[in-house]
């Protein structure tokens, strides 16, 4: 794999990154369920089926993005994300807010691990491992600054309307998908 093709799919991937981290939805979550007529407790019980389902879909979308390739299994993982985010947004009841939230921890499933390896394996097809911790390190933090910009971000927008941080999440993720299809693949 030359260098311009490595230079070109660690800017896609650190702007995919970008894209499924700012989670402008962080910091409206609780007063979203208020609006829903739900509990501080509802949202606890949302949260612990979003973890158990993090747990339970780790390891297949592991192999998935093994069999599959790391590239289709991110979009993939972005492209369910946006629905999830829909199905959330037009949440009526405690149930479709949960069942939203366990949906969504498959699409988290997809994206983590296989944005990692598809760095290594980007970095082993040039021969350039030894940089992996670096370039690594630096999306780690690419992450920590968007989701701080989008919790920001998003109670400032959930003050014109309460839909609009979900809508503009799912812009972001609509991008993500974009970045992740025009990754190149690197032979394993």
């Amino acid at each position: 794999m030359n260098d311009a093709i490595v230079k070109r799919n660690i800017g896609l991937l650190n702007a995919f990154t970008i894209c499924v981290n700012t989670v402008f939805l962080l910091p409206i979550i609780l007063p979203f369920y208020k609006t829903l007529g739900l509990t501080f407790h509802d949202l606890l019980i949302g949260e612990s089926v979003f973890a158990a389902g993090l747990i339970l879909f780790d390891v297949p979308t592991g192999w998935l993005a093994d069999h599959w390739g790391r590239k289709k299994t991110m979009a993939a993982g972005a492209a369910w994300y946006v629905l999830c985010l829909y199905m959330l947004m037009t949440a009526t009841s405690f149930w479709e807010t949960v069942v939203a939230q366990g949906i969504i921890s498959l699409a988290i499933c997809l994206i983590s691990g296989a944005n990692s390896a598809f760095l290594y394996d980007t970095l082993l097809a040039a021969g350039r491992t030894d940089e992996f911790r670096k370039r690594e390190g630096f999306r780690f933090g690419l992450q920590l600054y968007a989701c701080s910009f989008a919790c920001i971000a998003g109670a400032y927008l959930y003050t014109f309307s309460p839909s609009l941080p979900f809508q503009v999440e799912m812009a972001m993720m609509t991008l993500a998908v974009v970045f992740a299809l025009m990754l190149q693949e690197p032979k394993r």
